[in-house]
């Protein structure tokens, strides 16, 4: 959900590519990213807390070569319920990897519950904060207030702790773990188009 948009902005896939949609014969680009570097997906995805290791990774090979790129990873809450996400993040605050930023999708819900019930990590981002990561706390729904968090620049690795809600702007899919994974039907994609379209109006004419 986070990729996809970004690499159309960044002109690295086309329109057509996301027309095509995530699954079937015609499609290019997948639920789960596959590799291809002609489009600069440069690895697979989709096992939960492999992320975080792979951008320690690249933020360490990019500092020592010299260049003044920055690397962002998205995780969700959920996601943090794995061991690697904390190996990683350990690794990246000793490294002093102050060209990595790490965004949680923090909403309190995955795909088999609340992340209370699952397994209750606690104050995510004090647990990033004991690992030596500088933490940022945002309203995850306020696009300027994520867009000044992701610009900060650090001496040391940085998270952006974005509290969202699951679903936000569709009444039949907010905070409804069922729709974790969950495909719009006709009437449905209807129904969600036009209440994202009278939410956009309330916006414009707030």
């Amino acid at each position: 959900m986070a990729l996809y948009p970004a690499m159309l902005a960044a002109g690295l896939i086309s329109q057509d590519d996301l027309d095509r949609g995530l699954f079937g014969p015609d499609a290019v680009l997948f639920k789960h990213p596959h590799r291809d570097p002609s489009r600069g997906i440069e690895t697979s995805g989709g096992s939960l807390g492999m992320g975080l290791g792979y951008s320690a990774g690249l933020a360490l090979a990019i500092r020592r070569r010299g260049l003044d790129s920055r690397v962002f990873c998205v995780v969700g809450d959920g996601e943090c319920d794995e061991g690697s996400i904390w190996e990683s993040a350990g690794f990246a605050a000793f490294r002093r990897l102050d060209n990595l930023t790490v965004v949680v999708d923090a909403n309190g819900m995955q795909l088999d519950g609340s992340t209370s019930d699952i397994l209750d990590n606690g104050p995510i981002q004090r647990k990033f904060a004991s690992f030596g990561f500088e933490v940022c706390e945002v309203d995850g729904h306020d696009v300027m207030a994520l867009r000044a968090a992701l610009r900060a620049r650090s001496t040391r690795p940085r998270v952006v702790v974005a509290r969202t809600v699951k679903g936000k702007g569709l009444s039949f899919a907010e905070m409804r773990v069922e729709w974790h994974d969950c495909a719009l039907d006709d009437e449905l994609y209807v129904r969600a188009m036009e209440e994202l379209d009278a939410r956009e109006r309330e916006i414009c004419d707030e």
